[in-house]
């Protein structure tokens, strides 16, 4: 059914006999309060779907090497990432247990709202526009999964972000997480592996052998990536292929814009914590208000998005930069 059908059948045949589709559209969304709500979260669960259909559909890259949580409230949130536990003594037949402790290091961000007001108006709904009643939230829900794309990458591409007071990524003193003139060979692979292997926790009694996992590069860069996790038949051994199906290569173009020949290697979440997003508790992506326009004629849909991220360890994120070629 179209627009103005929908509309006639809600108010039904005593209110709509006889008149244009005009004075339909008009009395539906502004003559009577209980077609008024009627019509309206029509309109709104059609543009909601869609928004939410869009927003799932678009791609995310920084889902598999982020955590996720949820919080009650929009109050600072401190991310406590606490050292293994400590390492187990000998205890002699009478000896006694003595204690240990951890170390902890926290690290605080917020989610914030984003949004945007989109309007239809009336003269949409009686040109029976349903294309603009789902292309505009289809790109709304677009939009807010960008955004938090954007947002993630940013942690890694700012030179301002920082744990505690100190850059997250240092090629050196006081923590190494990154190199420079690394081309995107075996061999800086092999060196990217050995550091971040070497890894102390916070109380530095112990190795975390961290793996990286996902190699996370710009588009100037994936068929070289895609080259050094293929399957190969070598003919000699010096030939095989060591890193064959070792790590999960993700191609995210917005890194082309922030450097092309910077690559980026990540540990599975489940060994560290590296980059946390959170969303307010039971709403875990864009929603959408509505309002029956008073100074324009229409009704107006208000998209809303809450979202926060930051990076929670730097031991599981490693940096490199192809040397720049004349």
């Amino acid at each position: 059914m179209s627009i103005v059908e929908l509309a006639r059948e809600i108010l039904g045949r005593r209110h709509s006999e006889g008149i244009n589709r005009h004075e339909i559209i008009s009395r539906s969304i502004s003559g009577f309060n209980e077609t008024t709500s009627t019509l309206v979260n029509l309109l709104e669960n059609i543009a909601g779907k869609t928004l939410r259909m869009s927003y799932d559909n678009t791609p995310r890259t920084f889902l598999p090497f982020c955590r996720r949580t949820s919080v009650p409230d929009f109050k600072e949130i401190s991310r406590v990432s606490l050292s293994n536990a400590p390492s187990l003594e000998l205890v002699d037949e009478a000896g006694e247990f003595t204690h240990g402790s951890f170390v902890d290091s926290a690290e605080k961000y917020r989610i914030l709202t984003y949004g945007k007001i989109v309007s239809i108006t009336r003269q949409a709904l009686v040109n029976d526009d349903l294309d603009g009643l789902t292309r505009v939230p289809q790109k709304m829900g677009a939009a807010a999964a960008r955004l938090e794309n954007r947002l993630i990458y940013d942690l890694l591409t700012d030179q301002n972000t920082k744990i505690g007071e100190i850059a997250l990524f240092n090629t050196g003193d006081p923590w190494e997480n990154a190199i420079a003139d690394a081309t995107l060979n075996v061999e800086s692979l092999a060196n990217i592996r050995e550091i971040m292997r070497s890894h102390t926790d916070p109380s530095g009694e112990d190795i975390l052998n961290l793996e990286p996992r996902y190699m996370v590069v710009p588009a100037a860069l994936e068929i070289k990536a895609l080259r050094l996790v293929a399957d190969v038949m070598p003919i000699n051994q010096d030939d095989v292929n060591p890193y064959s199906r070792t790590f999960k290569v993700i191609t995210e173009g917005y890194l082309d814009s922030k450097g092309s020949g910077t690559y980026y290697m990540f540990a599975d979440t489940g060994q560290i914590d590296t980059i946390e997003y959170a969303y307010l508790d039971g709403q875990d992506g864009p929603y959408m208000d509505t309002n029956v326009g008073f100074n324009r004629d229409g009704v107006e849909f208000k998209v809303r998005h809450d979202f926060g991220a930051a990076v929670i360890d730097y031991r599981g994120i490693f940096k490199a930069t192809e040397p720049i070629t004349p």
